[in-house]
């Protein structure tokens, strides 16, 4: 399976050596260190012409040339060997650059291919071939972080037993090699037609409007509240505002999106009638989050967590909370009465009532930093967290059973789902991890996002949808794994 590799270059003040001035030149890379699939390798340098060629150890890479500066490069990750891998640039005439030299840092142990690939959701028992380097007598198949019954035929070739069970719903198989020492990078099997769809959005928060069938997200790309149809995976409406998150309200009338030290107000699903409230020092709305119950109020989370409602009579609901800085979420309870805010490793509840926020108490510990999201499940009354963690009333913590909570984001959205879903990252493969709610944390399989930047945001959509934010884009996806 071949891997975009975007790469931008640029060329040296002097390149040293008898080269012509048209010769392209390399100054730099980064990353310097390549730990596994990229999307994106930055290469400093310039004069590339219309059919330049890149190498990578001396292998011609399908180039697509950009402009002088840029070109995209299909890199295939079968050629990602530990050690110092060798980058030149070929002009069509002939004219090489000097070689550029980047150490690439991945097991020795290494899968190369799966045969086969896919199959269809429901399908029969069946053996996998796993090919690939330095397989050895102890090498061991995993399948979504269970091992699978194994049997080495040689330093190149493993065979496994992959039974039904694990392909009764759609989604992936994440296939790793342990040799008892290491773990290999993984790979991909897909389970069932891939329903993914991507567009290229760098979107810092989503929200979806039930009552319209759209997703609003708070655009970094274009500085702006857009309105995307995830069935068509297209953008309906756009307004021009720079805001940091954004929230639908109760009904999907109004959608609010947090700039700092003021909000503004959308009506949905046009995107019309924009309100802008500044608000006053010390409050801001660095976060917002509409309220489950009311269309005209929202709680705000800046230099402090804040009720205000949005009516005829706009005002602050007293009293607040101040001095909590957090940069995570605020998350409103089952219903208008409690608060959850999330501070390092701790997630607190308050208690609203009409006179405001009220009666502050530790929810508890979580099992590590929350970095970015926690959710609340009305169904069970229990906090998610994004580092794989349940936090029930009583402040107790469990753990979910998997190795990958390194970089996730939490969602468990949708009612009659009865799923918790985790986006996750390792060694540049994003994936989804599905739980099921009521049978003790029992997984229910994994899903594939390729190669692309981490995971900021998930969010649930219409019956059986994901909506997953990353640097660059919006992947979407819709079908069985959710249902």
């Amino acid at each position: 399976m071949n891997h975009r590799f975007v790469v931008a270059a640029a060329l040296a003040l002097n390149c040293g050596g008898n080269h012509s001035s048209f010769t392209p030149g390399i100054t730099g890379v980064s990353p310097t260190v390549i730990t596994g699939p990229v999307s994106d390798l930055e290469i400093d340098g310039a004069r590339f012409e219309t059919g330049v060629t890149i190498f990578w150890n001396g292998h011609a890479l399908p180039t697509t040339f950009e402009n002088t500066e840029l070109l995209s490069v299909q890199l295939d990750p079968a050629l990602l060997v530990a050690g110092q891998a060798r980058i030149t640039v070929q002009n069509p005439a002939g004219l090489v650059s000097e070689p550029f030299m980047i150490h690439v840092d991945v097991p020795l142990v290494r899968i190369t291919s799966l045969s086969p690939q896919t199959a269809p959701v429901g399908s029969a028992d069946f053996t996998l071939t796993v090919n690939g380097v330095t397989f050895t007598a102890a090498s061991r198949v995993r399948w979504n972080g269970s091992y699978l019954a194994t049997q080495a035929v040689s330093d190149k070739v493993l065979t496994a037993q992959v039974t039904a069970s694990l392909l009764a719903n759609g989604g992936s198989g994440i296939v790793k090699v342990d040799d008892g020492g290491s773990l290999s990078l993984p790979a991909v099997f897909d389970i069932g037609p891939s329903a993914l769809r991507t567009m290229q959005e760098s979107t810092a928060d989503l929200a979806w409007d039930s009552a319209h069938g759209v997703i609003v997200a708070a655009s970094i790309t274009s500085k702006s509240v857009v309105v995307v149809d995830p069935a068509s995976a297209t953008v309906v409406t756009r307004a021009d505002a720079q805001v940091q998150n954004v929230s639908v309200s109760a009904t999907g009338k109004y959608v609010y999106a947090g700039m700092g030290y003021a909000f503004a107000r959308f009506d949905l699903p046009g995107l019309t009638n924009r309100v802008v409230t500044s608000l006053p020092a010390p409050a801001g709305a660095d976060r917002v989050a509409a309220s489950p119950k009311d269309d005209l109020t929202l709680a705000l989370l800046s230099s402090g967590l804040w009720v205000y409602s949005s009516g005829l009579l706009p005002h602050f609901i007293s009293p607040s909370v101040a001095g909590l800085y957090s940069t995570f979420p605020v998350v409103w309870g089952a219903d208008d009465t409690s608060l959850y805010i999330a501070r390092s490793e701790e997630v607190e509840r308050y208690a609203v009532d009409a006179q405001g926020i009220v009666n502050p108490d530790a929810l508890g510990a979580s099992l590590g930093p929350i970095r970015r999201w926690f959710h609340f499940e009305p169904s069970n009354g229990f906090v998610y967290t994004d580092d794989g963690a349940e936090m029930r009333p009583g402040g107790e913590s469990f753990p979910f059973p998997n190795e990958y909570f390194k970089d996730c984001v939490v969602t468990t959205d949708g009612p009659g789902v009865n799923k918790v879903f985790f986006a996750c990252s390792d060694h540049g493969l994003n994936f989804v991890h599905a739980y099921d709610l009521a049978s003790s944390h029992a997984s229910l399989g994994m899903l594939s996002l390729g190669v692309a930047d981490g995971p900021s945001r998930i969010i649930r959509w219409g019956s059986d949808g994901l909506a997953i934010a990353t640097g660059k884009s919006i992947i979407l996806y819709q079908g069985g794994f959710v249902r």
